[in-house]
């Protein structure tokens, strides 16, 4: 079950996983310019140009604002949940704990930390 970050009782910084999101998408767009075709029949939808947020939005599920909310770092804080589910769809889900710290949530008291990592199995 996904919980938003009010209530997640982990969560990484958000400006570290938007440098890596920024990152992969100005690679995807560089590997795949907006007039590249896979294939030479342009009415094929092989030929369809997917960018690179609707690409992260459809291998995730979440919605490009979601996506967009990370990268433009309106929260000081991402659920672990989300930028799993973001990772996972760049495919980078190493950059967790390496490069991207997993920390818990700011906004738990402890007493709160405490009950949500025990409703989640850990503890």
């Amino acid at each position: 079950m996904v919980r938003n970050n009010g209530t997640e009782p982990l969560s990484v910084p958000t400006d570290q996983l938007s440098h890596y999101v920024t990152i992969w998408i100005d690679k995807y767009r560089a590997e795949r310019p907006y007039n590249h075709r896979e294939h030479g029949r342009s009415c094929s939808l092989e030929n369809t140009y997917v960018g690179a947020l609707d690409y992260l939005a459809s291998q995730s599920g979440l919605a490009v604002r979601a996506i967009n909310r990370v990268i433009y770092q309106e929260s000081k804080f991402t659920s672990l949940s989300l930028a799993d589910q973001i990772l996972t769809a760049m495919e980078r889900h190493d950059l967790l704990d390496n490069e991207i710290n997993v920390v818990p949530n700011p906004r738990l008291t402890e007493q709160r930390f405490n009950e949500a990592m025990r409703e989640a199995g850990c503890g």
